[in-house]
């Protein structure tokens, strides 16, 4: 299992075997395949080197450009996107390698973020798969480590941040 978090990947492996019945999901923020606040390179190269090594059966992508598309086609014949037209909202996009039968929005409307649900026929059931992007912690900027009063807004904005998810936790629950 991968977590993409402040600017790096983390990996975390469990002995659990898949089953040959299992499906393997990948859910990544592309930052729209710029380089990051940080510095780190999130070009376009690594993310397409990156997902392709997982291998998954589904992608979903946060921050995608609407014009990088055809960079996975080939591997998921079968993708969508959220419409670039809305103004000040980011893209979504979800590729998979079973058909994509229907899709649906749900727009938060105090935040550029949102989501996006799929239904995607896999070995004769539809399954929803549901692609969230939620507040960003906004932990890009770098702080001085022997400086304890700088980090003072960093907690602020992670606080700030997750009382905004929690909110859309507890609205995504209802769905």
């Amino acid at each position: 299992m991968f977590f993409c978090c402040f600017d790096s990947f983390y990996q975390y492996n469990t002995n659990a075997k898949p089953s040959n019945s299992s499906i393997k999901i990948l859910s990544f923020n592309t930052y729209q395949f710029k380089t990051s606040a940080r510095g780190v390179d999130n070009g376009e190269r690594k993310i397409v080197d990156f997902v392709k090594k997982q291998n998954a059966d589904i992608v979903c992508f946060q921050e995608f450009s609407a014009t990088k598309y055809k960079l996975f086609v080939d591997d998921y014949p079968y993708w969508v996107k959220t419409n670039i037209m809305m103004p000040y909202k980011s893209v979504l996009s979800v590729f998979s390698k079973y058909p994509i039968i229907d899709t649906g929005y749900v727009e938060f409307f105090d935040t550029k973020n949102n989501t996006m649900y799929v239904d995607i026929s896999i070995n004769g059931e539809i399954l929803r798969f549901y692609n969230v992007h939620l507040e960003s912690y906004k932990t890009s900027t770098i702080y001085q480590l022997n400086n304890p009063n700088s980090y003072k807004p960093l907690i602020e904005r992670v606080f700030e941040a997750d009382k905004i998810r929690q909110n859309k936790r507890n609205w995504l629950k209802i769905i």
